[in-house]
């Protein structure tokens, strides 16, 4: 299945962009120097974050330095600091060099290579590994139905996919490692020592009929919640901002099951039974206790080793100790609610000032965030909110699928939550599977609302539905009371489990049969696009001369860079403000004072403006598409040179260049000192 999704990129997306790419080695001159085309194949990658990647890992290569802090890829020519976590590009290192190893490029041509088959490696790891734990812990038929769900998930393939390095597969794993481990663990359940030792011998049959290899005892859980603590903590390394939300639902979760499951505890008890009379499990909420604190400390850790010593500083954007006392002080009041009700305590008695600490503790960071300032969290600067309104992944799914059938097809996941939340509300339930339900559901349900309103959150909230089929298999296969509860069961997560398997099996077949016949459905014209413009505005310089300044659009300056000598002042990244405010303000400008500022500053020696930087300037700068208005921006007139162009930016018109109908291009001259 990874493979045949391999296959269909490659044949519809990558090829065919390589093909286009032959057209560059016939273009005429520019300011009367001939292009000169790249000796190598050019590599295209399916999103432009992979150039970013590729580039800082052979940055770490060519500097020997681990980690990647400053980088000139944009906002040029001054360059910007880089916060993304160094993990990726280490993995894009190791591939690479064994890529070089086996081919005989150098390491930074392998890096490279390597780059396209990245995130298909880790997703067959993921599936290796997921697969031999839920066998340990469940059995070689849920193994299988578990690892089948999430091969054949269309999101997961997309972002594990071949030509597409980016951290999102990372993501993705830990956010899976955290809550599946949790669940695997008894997600707080714990059998007393002897009975689970008797048990395994098979002196005792396994508790309440579930099946005996599920019921663990305390040392061996706590290894599970160490485990998942410590998926948890490497997810706020790879991206803090969408890893907390999973790592606070399943708190939720967690805390509304150590209420259910201490539900009728008795005065000094220091346990709880799933079944009123029952003394062979018992809630442990020393666990949750654990899991946060392993995960807090494995998220302080990483901070160091990304930042220190050099880096330190307020960027609550990406892995910050806050975040560690964040979880660490969810989870004390975990433990303390979880050890009051199984003592039979009123929390009432619990030391208000502990508690007051521990709540100021997880408010402290939404509060430095939101009124702290800007430098704190870019990510609330209005100019970066607009630029979210006009990139794909920050839209409503609605938005992307144009109905809702569409939207209904994007959420069938949500039938595993769907069977979970029915055998919550039905009666005579076994508390274990119920709280096993609750702690899957509540991260599954608060990433679905999340996917309702950005389409980013798609791959999270599948991996969180899939491991909804943990407590459903516990009850459908692994019951061995045999109840109408368990057929029942086992109808619907069959259902369940082929509204997902069939189609998502079809849409594979069908897209393996296109990439054989090489039909293309995915042309790379952008990232073409990109190059050529690299390529012939590049050709220019001499072998010394410094990159050469390009403003163009935030999307083709996330490009431009990684196919020749040639750099913009804006991209698509929340760490380049300053480059994104300088692009969006020169094409905004409704005259040409400002413009001219700008292109003095950063020394412009060519703006490259196409139909999509017209809208974009408007609306970044504005934020409307008022005709009106568009009309009076520089781009506007840029793009329609009828209308009068500033004195300072003289047309280029390259011959036989095949991007003259869909960009104009402008030499910037007589700055006085700056640009050409």
């Amino acid at each position: 299945m990874i493979l045949s999704e391999c296959l269909v990129v490659y044949r519809t997306a990558i090829v065919p962009a390589r093909q286009q790419s032959s057209s560059v080695r016939r273009v005429g001159e520019v300011a009367g120097n001939p292009a000169t085309p790249s000796a190598t194949e050019p590599q295209y990658f399916v999103d432009f974050d992979g150039y970013y990647w590729v580039s800082y890992a052979r940055q770490m290569v060519s500097e020997r330095d681990p980690r990647v802090h400053w980088t000139d890829l944009d906002n040029a020519p001054l360059g910007r600091p880089v916060h993304w976590s160094s993990v990726f590009s280490w993995w894009l290192i190791m591939l690479g060099g064994f890529h070089s190893l086996w081919s005989g490029l150098s390491v930074h041509s392998a890096i490279g290579a390597a780059a396209y088959y990245a995130n298909p490696v880790l997703m067959g790891l993921m599936l290796c590994g997921v697969g031999w734990m839920t066998f340990r812990r469940l059995g070689s038929r849920a193994a299988v139905l578990l690892v089948m769900l999430l091969a054949l998930q269309p999101a997961l393939l997309r972002d594990f996919g071949y030509g597409r390095p980016d951290h999102h597969g990372l993501h993705l794993m830990c956010a899976l490692g955290v809550v599946l481990l949790a669940v695997l663990g008894g997600g707080g359940w714990v059998c007393r020592g002897e009975d689970a030792r008797d048990s395994q011998r098979g002196t005792h049959g396994p508790p309440n009929g579930i099946d005996e290899r599920f019921a663990l005892n305390l040392p061996q859980a706590r290894r599970w919640f160490i485990a998942s603590g410590i998926a948890g903590g490497c997810g706020l390394w790879i991206g803090a901002t969408q890893q907390f939300l999973i790592i606070g639902c399943l708190g939720v979760g967690a805390m509304a099951a150590t209420i259910g499951a201490t539900r009728g505890a008795g005065a000094g008890a220091g346990r709880s039974s799933p079944v009123d009379g029952d003394p062979s499990l018992w809630w442990e909420p020393e666990l949750w206790r654990l899991w946060s604190r392993v995960g807090a400390l494995t998220s302080f850790l990483a901070y160091l080793v990304e930042y220190f010593p050099g880096d330190l500083g307020m960027r609550l954007e990406v892995n910050h100790p806050l975040y560690s006392l964040a979880w660490l002080s969810a989870g004390e009041i975990l433990y303390s609610v979880g050890k009051c009700r199984t003592a039979g305590t009123p929390l009432r008695r619990y030391p208000a000032a502990m508690l007051g600490l521990m709540v100021g503790g997880i408010g402290l960071l939404p509060a430095l965030a939101y009124w702290g300032p800007t430098d704190w969290y870019v990510l609330k600067d209005p100019l970066m909110l607009r630029m979210h309104s006009v990139i794909g992944e920050f839209q409503p799914l609605i938005n992307e699928v144009h109905s809702p059938w569409g939207v209904a097809k994007e959420l069938v996941p949500a039938s595993l939550v769907l069977v979970g939340i029915g055998f919550l509300l039905w009666g005579r339930a076994q508390r274990f599977l119920n709280t096993l339900l609750v702690i899957s559901l509540v991260p599954s349900l608060c990433l679905g609302v999340m996917v309702l309103v950005q389409v980013r959150w798609e791959g999270l909230f599948v991996v969180a539905s899939c491991v909804v089929v943990v407590p459903l298999v516990l009850v459908a296969v692994r019951d061995e009371t045999k109840s109408t509860r368990s057929r029942v069961a086992a109808v619907l997560v069959l259902i369940a489990v082929s509204l997902q398997l069939l189609p998502n099996a079809g849409r594979v077949i069908s897209r393996a049969d296109d990439g054989a016949g090489g039909s293309t459905h995915m042309p790379l014209t952008d990232e073409v696009f990109a190059r050529d413009v690299s390529l012939i505005l590049g050709a220019s310089l001499g072998e010394d001369s410094p990159p050469m300044t390009v403003v163009t659009g935030l999307g083709e300056g996330s490009r431009i860079h990684f196919f020749g000598r040639t750099r913009a002042p804006g991209s698509l990244y929340w760490e380049n403000l300053d480059g994104v405010r300088d692009t969006v303000d020169f094409f905004a400008d409704h005259g040409e004072e400002q413009a001219l500022r700008i292109a003095r500053s950063r020394g412009i020696d060519y703006v490259v403006v196409t139909a999509g930087v017209v809208s974009m300037a408007q609306m970044l700068k504005y934020g409307n598409n008022d005709l009106d208005g568009v009309q009076k921006t520089l781009a506007y007139r840029l793009i329609r040179p009828e209308n009068g162009i500033p004195a300072w930016c003289r047309p280029v018109r390259v011959r036989g260049f095949r991007w003259n109908d869909r960009c104009r291009i402008y030499r910037v001259t007589g700055l006085g000192g700056g640009g050409n």
